[in-house]
């Protein structure tokens, strides 16, 4: 095998075999990554890929439990031409990128084909994507189709690492769980292109387009059950913002044993239980002075509660005494709504911020939201 210098040394002489992404240079079952950045941009101890050494050492952790990524074998950084650079040796990755897969606006008859397609992937594949998505929870994986191959015989393969955190992926906390499902698993239906809004296609076209998806998604979802057994007891919550079409192929066909349209009183339970989750890591963050109060009311609720879909659940199920029939526009009432969940948990903030041992940083938002509730307060 190639050493790292001499591939540093050769890569002078071949070209970069990127197709737009980071310069790469092909040694046949290796390949040279070359990271660099300006050394103007080098401040406060920024590196070009500044947290490869840990990155490698996390990839060959994962690798041994099995994950489809490719080895880092070696790595090595260097000044040239003005840049900080850091160059990082590994094992060549299998199958085809995805890049080119899953764009808006393509002909209808290329969209089915893809879709089709992607159907056809055997549904292991789809199981081990997730799987191994529940693996990398904390390696920074930014899930672009970039970022992701596809090889027809062992499947999914994932690049591109950004950090290697302590915390792993926890099936006991639910908020890892719906960051795997939503956010870090790259999504099957992604990598089949989108037609145009505008697009002129025929009745069966659009009847065939919609089955596809649907059957897609469905296997994603499917895919998320049986590896991920803890899954089920949230997913009402995951598809809280599906399109009904979708929920109603779901339940036509058997692949959920509910009504999709309706909440139990264990989705009510359930959603006090993620509720007190966005409570409490809020409460967290205003104690060590990572949130202030207005970032609170104006920012934190809005972010981690979209990570259960909560002020979905609360406008649906909660909410019933603000009636969207009492709205000229639909936009009035959703910002109604949105004001009464804020206000709903920011008063649960306080109250359970209130029960904690002060200090300098509670003190300052319990003072902050008292004063303001005393100024809306209407007799």
């Amino acid at each position: 095998m190639i050493s790292i210098e001499d591939a540093i040394e050769k890569s002078k002489e071949i070209a970069n075999k990127s197709d737009g992404g980071t310069t790469c240079y092909d040694f046949g079952d290796v390949v040279l990554i070359k990271y660099a950045i300006s050394l103007e941009y080098c401040r406060n101890g920024n590196r070009a890929r500044e947290n490869e050494e840990i990155v490698m050492k996390g990839v060959n952790e994962i690798i041994s439990k099995g994950v489809n990524t490719p080895r880092h074998l070696d790595m090595k950084r260097t000044i040239e031409d003005g840049k900080d650079v850091c160059y990082v040796l590994q094992e060549k990755v299998k199958g085809k990128n995805c890049a080119n897969m899953g764009k808006y606006g393509e002909p209808i008859d290329v969209v089915l084909e893809e879709l089709k397609y992607v159907n056809a992937i055997p549904f292991k594949h789809i199981e081990k994507l997730v799987s191994d998505s529940c693996m990398i929870y904390n390696m920074g994986y930014e899930p672009k189709n970039h970022n992701l191959f596809y090889d027809e015989e062992t499947g999914f393969w994932f690049i591109d690492f950004l950090e290697n955190k302590e915390e792993k992926f926890d099936v006991n906390k639910p908020e890892t769980i719906f960051e795997t499902v939503k956010y870090i698993c790259p999504k099957p239906i992604n990598l089949a292109g989108l037609i145009s809004f505008d697009a002129e296609i025929t009745k069966e076209e659009n009847e065939k387009y919609n089955e596809l998806r649907n059957a897609l998604k469905a296997k994603y979802l499917l895919a998320c059950e049986n590896m991920i057994p803890e899954f089920k007891k949230y997913e009402f919550f995951y598809l809280l913002n599906e399109e009904n079409e979708y929920k109603k192929y779901l339940m036509s066909e058997g692949l959920v044993d509910r009504d999709l349209f309706s909440a139990t009183s264990q989705d009510f339970e359930i959603y006090d239980e993620l509720y007190s989750l966005v409570v409490n890591e809020i409460c967290k963050e205003i104690s060590n002075g990572k949130a202030e109060y207005w970032h609170v009311e104006d920012n934190e609720i809005r972010y981690k509660s979209e990570l259960f879909d909560l002020e979905t659940f609360y406008k649906k199920f909660i909410c019933k005494d603000i009636k969207q029939e009492e709205f000229d526009d639909e936009w009035d009432y959703e910002i109604k709504v949105k004001e009464s969940y804020t206000n709903n948990m920011m008063e649960s903030i306080y109250k359970r911020i209130s029960s904690i041992e002060p200090n300098e940083n509670i003190s300052k938002f319990i003072s902050e939201y008292e004063s303001k509730r005393k100024n809306n307060f209407t007799p």
